[in-house]
C-alpha cells in the first residue's frame, strides 16, 4: 500500500475529515433541533420528521455510535496523515502533522458543530435523521441479537433506556430500579402534556347543569378535587374540594351559590412545562392540582400532585393494570395509557413527541377512529383494535 500515489492517500485524508465534520455537523444540528418546530412537522407528517423523532428519541444511542465512528475515523485520519508526513518530509515531520491534524479536527468536527450550528438547521437536521435512522436500526439489530430480546426484563430493556443495568459496585440493577431510574430522567425531558388527564376525560361540575346532576356528579366522583366550571371547561370557576361537597350535601340550604362560594383559584399550567418544573411549582404555590393550556389559553388537560409523583414512584409500589399479558404472549393494553408509560414499562419505543396516549397514536395513524377488529401496524409493531366507541379506542392487544 505504501507504494499508492501520494494523491490516493491525500485524497482518502480529505474524504475522512469531510465525512467526519458533516457527521458532527449534522449530529448537533439533529440534537439542537427545536422540539415544537418537530412537533409541527409531524403534524403536517412532512418527510422525514419520523425519523428525525426516532433518532432524537435515541439520542443517548446515537452519541455512543458516532464515538465508535469518530474513534474510528481519528485513528485511520492519523494513520493516512503520518503516510503523507513521512512521504514529503520524512520521520521528523510525522509529530508536527499529527499535531495539525488534531488541532484541525478540535476546530472543525468539535468547536464548529457546538457553535455555529442551531436549531434553526432543519435542511441539515431532516438530512442527518435520513444518514442516522438506518445507522440506528443496525445496531439495534445487533443488540437484539447479541442480547436477545426476552421481554421486560432482558438486557434489551436496559439498553433500550440507555441506562446501566450495574452499579458502580458490580450489583444489578433489578427491573424496577431501572424503571426508577428512567423515571426520573424523564422528569428532564417529558412535559405535562405527557402525564395529564385530557380535555374529554376531566370529570367536573357544570354550573349549568341542573342541581340534581350535579349531586349525581359529586357522589359518583372518584376524585378528592373537581374543576367548577360554566358550560365549557375553558370557563373555570375554580376548584372544588370533594369533602366539603360531600360535607353540604346534607345541608337544606345547598345550591349551585353555595358550591361557587368555597372555590379554590383555579391554577393554569402552560403546555410544555417540564415535570420537573411542575413539581417545584406545586410546591412553591402549595397547590395539588391544576389545568395545562395551550398558548391562547385554551385547557388541554387536567394535572394533579399525584399524577406526577406515580410517574416517578408508582410502578413501585403499584402493579401496573393498563397492560396485561395473556396466555398466548400477547398484551392486552388500554389505549387511554400514555405512550411514555407504555414505552417504559414494554421497552418500546413508540413516537412521543405527537400524540400523547395510544388511542391518540392509532387515531393519527389512521385519520379516524376504528372500529373493533381493525388490525394495522406502528413502528413493526403489529396490534388489533379491541374495543372502541363512537369518541376513542378503549382496549388494544398487541401480538
Amino acid at each position: 500500500m505504501n507504494e499508492l500515489p501520494v494523491d490516493v492517500w491525500a485524497l482518502g485524508l480529505a474524504a475522512l475529515l469531510a465525512v467526519g465534520v458533516f457527521m458532527a455537523a449534522a449530529a448537533q444540528a439533529l440534537l439542537a433541533l427545536d422540539r415544537r418546530r418537530l412537533r409541527e412537522w409531524l403534524r403536517k407528517k412532512r418527510p422525514g420528521a419520523p425519523k428525525a423523532e426516532l433518532v432524537i428519541k435515541q439520542s443517548g444511542r446515537l452519541l455512543a455510535l458516532l464515538g465508535l465512528f469518530k474513534a474510528a475515523g481519528y485513528s485511520a485520519a492519523g494513520g493516512l496523515t503520518a503516510v503523507l508526513a513521512m512521504r514529503y518530509g520524512g520521520d521528523k515531520t510525522v509529530l508536527a502533522a499529527e499535531l495539525v491534524l488534531a488541532a484541525g479536527l478540535a476546530l472543525l468536527a468539535e468547536w464548529w458543530p457546538r457553535t455555529l450550528i442551531g436549531p434553526r438547521s432543519e435542511g441539515l437536521a431532516y438530512c442527518a435523521a435520513w444518514l442516522f435512522a438506518p445507522l440506528l436500526a443496525a445496531a439495534n439489530a445487533v443488540l437484539r441479537r447479541v442480547c436477545g430480546r426476552r421481554g421486560a426484563d432482558g438486557a434489551w430493556v436496559a439498553a433500550n433506556r440507555d441506562l446501566p443495568l450495574e452499579m458502580a459496585d458490580g450489583v444489578a440493577l433489578s427491573l424496577r430500579q431501572r424503571n426508577l431510574l428512567s423515571s426520573l430522567l424523564d422528569l428532564e425531558t417529558a412535559s405535562v402534556e405527557d402525564l395529564m388527564t385530557p380535555r374529554n376525560e376531566i370529570v367536573g361540575i357544570n354550573l349549568d347543569d341542573p342541581l340534581p346532576n350535579i349531586i349525581e356528579t359529586i357522589q359518583a366522583s372518584p376524585h378528592t378535587r373537581l374543576p367548577v366550571y360554566h358550560k365549557t371547561i375553558d370557563r373555570v370557576q375554580g376548584f372544588a374540594h370533594l369533602r366539603r361537597l360531600l360535607s353540604m350535601l346534607s345541608q337544606p340550604n345547598f345550591s349551585k351559590a353555595r358550591i361557587s362560594e368555597q372555590l379554590i383559584k383555579p391554577f393554569f399550567i402552560p403546555a410544555g412545562t417540564s415535570m420537573q418544573r411542575q413539581i417545584q411549582l406545586f410546591k412553591a404555590e402549595h397547590l395539588r392540582i391544576g389545568l395545562v393550556v395551550d398558548e391562547y389559553g385554551d385547557v388541554l388537560g387536567l394535572l394533579t400532585l399525584e399524577d406526577l409523583l406515580q410517574a416517578v414512584i408508582g410502578e413501585l409500589v403499584t402493579e401496573d393494570e393498563d397492560v396485561l399479558r395473556q396466555a398466548d404472549g400477547a398484551y392486552l393494553v388500554n389505549a387511554s395509557i400514555s405512550l411514555r408509560e407504555l414505552n417504559r414499562i414494554m421497552g418500546w419505543d413508540l413516537p412521543t413527541l405527537g400524540p400523547k396516549t395510544l388511542n391518540g397514536l392509532i387515531v393519527e395513524q389512521l385519520e379516524a377512529i376504528p372500529k373493533p377488529g381493525r388490525h394495522m401496524q406502528i413502528r413493526g409493531r403489529r396490534l388489533e383494535v379491541v374495543a372502541a366507541d363512537e369518541h376513542a379506542v378503549k382496549l388494544v392487544r398487541f401480538y
